[in-house]
């Protein structure tokens, strides 16, 4: 499911959550293809203890990530520092 939409420098992008009975995955597309090469998930009982204990919306959470990393070009980044590095 397409939880949000949003443009970044005209370009559309779209966060999409998905459940499979045991945890939530959050990814980023561009188009058909994902955004970047970040996924990000979290088990609906790690959910449910953080809501509880922290009141914190864990899934919220990984949505603003997953946008923040687009819009920041995090992977991007780490992609270019790996190929320059010498190890």
């Amino acid at each position: 499911m397409i939880v949000k939409k949003f443009t970044v420098k005209d370009k559309a992008y779209e966060i999409q959550l998905t459940y499979d009975g045991y945890e939530f995955k959050v990814k980023a597309f561009s188009g058909k293809k994902p955004a970047n090469g970040y996924s990000y998930n979290v088990t609906c009982s790690t959910a449910d203890d953080l809501k509880v204990m922290a009141g914190q919306d864990a899934i919220k959470e990984l949505i603003r990530i997953a946008m923040d990393d687009v819009v920041q070009k995090r992977y991007e980044g780490l992609v270019k520092a790996i190929k320059s590095s010498k190890i």
